[in-house]
């Protein structure tokens, strides 16, 4: 039986996850829509010590969303009165199927198809109209905009991010990504100042010199702030991604399992 574009939406949501998992925790095997998160992890003993903060940044981040904390707090059943309350309301529905549903719930992709342009289909334009709907999505009160509109008029550096992500994953295509030198400097930055931090605190601590532990502290807060300009100001797009129109040419002619079918 064919299985329902919801459906495969949510074998992919799935799929994903099971990567997420995965990366945090470091053993995804046994992941399903009907397997309880909390019996999962229970039997990986990471129940009590994990940090549900890590997944929530981990999902929105994956999936390009924004889900309201009062939902995740529904999710995770915050409200219980206790163990038996939780485990009787929400524990049965706390399943990796049911994160696959929150997740849809606030990101289900469009459906990407080639549009008739002068009586031709045209994927770019399919790929566009995508667009529009994202942008709408991520910011409801955007202006309209046209191929030639520069990304950043737009959206943000962060609102990018996950239009990128989003697209991504409605299309199955990739775009041209590059990092600049800023980046690369600042990558390179990051392991040596944890190398300093790492090497600083541990001759403090033989020499007995406390008043050198400042240096680290210093450096991690710079590090963090460096960190963070990245996140607001680099563009996910390579170079030569500039705008709109240029987004979708390049979605366009990647490959792009849900067009064709």
């Amino acid at each position: 039986m064919q299985l329902s574009r919801y459906d495969r939406l949510r074998e992919r949501v799935l799929q994903s996850l099971n990567e997420l998992f995965g990366a945090v925790v470091g053993d995804a095997r046994g992941i399903a829509a009907d397997v309880r998160i909390d019996h999962w992890m229970k039997q990986r003993r990471i129940w009590d010590a994990f940090d549900f903060v890590d997944l929530v940044f981990g999902v929105e981040s994956a999936f390009g969303v924004s889900i309201p904390q009062a939902e995740w707090d529904r999710f995770f059943g915050c409200d219980a009165a206790g163990p038996e309350e939780w485990e009787q309301n929400v524990g049965p529905p706390f399943t990796f199927g049911a994160l696959a549903d929150l997740v849809l719930a606030h990101s289900a992709p469009q459906e990407i198809r080639p549009l008739r342009v002068a009586g031709r289909e045209c994927l770019a334009a399919g790929v566009f109209r995508g667009i529009e709907q994202i942008v709408r999505q991520l910011r409801p009160d955007a202006a309209r905009f046209a191929p030639s509109t520069p990304l950043h008029e737009r959206l943000e550096c962060s609102e990018l991010r996950r239009l990128l992500v989003r697209l991504e994953w409605a299309t199955d295509a990739c775009t041209p990504r590059t990092r600049s030198r800023w980046s690369e400097w600042l990558d390179r930055w990051v392991v040596m100042s944890a190398v300093v931090t790492v090497g600083s605190t541990v001759c403090t601590i033989v020499m007995r010199q406390w008043q050198w532990l400042f240096l680290p502290l210093i450096d991690v807060f710079v590090v963090r702030g460096f960190l963070r300009a990245r996140e607001r100001t680099e563009s996910p797009f390579a170079s030569e991604i500039r705008t709109y129109g240029d987004l979708a040419r390049a979605m366009s002619h990647s490959s792009c399992n849900t067009c064709q079918r």
